[in-house]
């Protein structure tokens, strides 16, 4: 099981970076793949931090969710496959491939209550948010499955907010 994820995982980070040179608009770190300039890294881990445990706290009061891992899986393949490799290939997919292409859009804001950010922060984390609801096919809660979406959006945002400021896929990696 571990094996597929990691082939998973890892193809999709190579079909971002093939279609990425396949564009040829822009360069690479355009996309996100460079350093961050002078970025508050230990902020991103704080705020990452505190999220991953209102989420946990709020699964586990709303749904009484417990994490049960998969057979096959030990703790280093659960956190070098599901924590750290799908959450590389996921920020690689949103907010490089899908946000780096809809960059020129960052001038179009849109207000949403207080805040106001760029399109490409709202359609990337609209678009990832989405893909959560395919788990309604399956035999999970709609209530659990609607929890994700609205979850997966506000994270989307903030990890967009995170790509756009910092121009670097480092920053939203740490945080998701």
């Amino acid at each position: 099981l571990w094996l597929i994820e990691l082939t998973q995982h890892s193809s999709l980070i190579l079909t971002c970076i093939v279609l990425i040179a396949l564009f040829k608009v822009k360069r690479l770190n355009s996309y996100g793949f460079k350093l961050p300039q002078v970025f508050f890294l230990w902020k991103i881990l704080l705020l990452s931090i505190a999220f991953g445990i209102i989420g946990g706290l709020l699964h586990i009061w709303l749904f009484s969710y417990q994490p049960i891992p998969p057979s096959g899986y030990t703790l280093l393949t659960g956190v070098g496959i599901v924590i750290v490799l799908r959450r590389v290939a996921e920020e690689v997919f949103y907010r490089g491939l899908f946000y780096g292409y809809l960059q020129p859009l960052t001038s179009v804001r849109i207000k949403l209550v207080k805040w106001t950010v760029s399109l490409p922060i709202l359609l990337s984390a609209l678009f990832q948010a989405i893909m959560i609801l395919s788990l309604l096919y399956t035999e999970m809660a709609p209530g659990f499955v609607y929890f994700q979406f609205v979850f997966a959006l506000a994270l989307g945002i903030v990890a967009g907010h995170l790509r756009e400021s910092s121009s670097s896929l480092i920053p939203p990696i740490l945080f998701s």
